[in-house]
């Protein structure tokens, strides 16, 4: 591939990166937020001592566990996407 074939699918590139790495961050912002909320659940204040809610707790494992694997996979995305000079 000729250096102007390279230069002009760097911009696609790092155009794809930047996107990649904003949808990411998203689902890092989502899974903090379950996450804080679901260490709420499990340890209350001191004045609301009951259980937590086992159900809510389950549900939020449930929404998490696909978040994660698609944090992985967008992780995996900008790995490939990424040129070296080798390349």
């Amino acid at each position: 591939m000729s250096n102007s074939e390279e230069n002009s699918n760097q911009p696609s590139n790092q155009t794809q990166v930047i996107s990649i790495k904003r949808q990411r961050a998203g689902n890092r912002l989502y899974v903090k937020r379950i996450l804080e909320e679901t260490k709420n659940l499990i340890t209350p204040p001191q004045e609301n001592v009951g259980q937590p809610s086992k159900t809510k707790i389950i549900a939020n494992r449930e929404m998490l566990a696909p978040k994660l694997s698609l944090i992985k996979s967008y992780d995996d995305q900008i790995l490939n996407t990424i040129t070296t000079d080798a390349d």
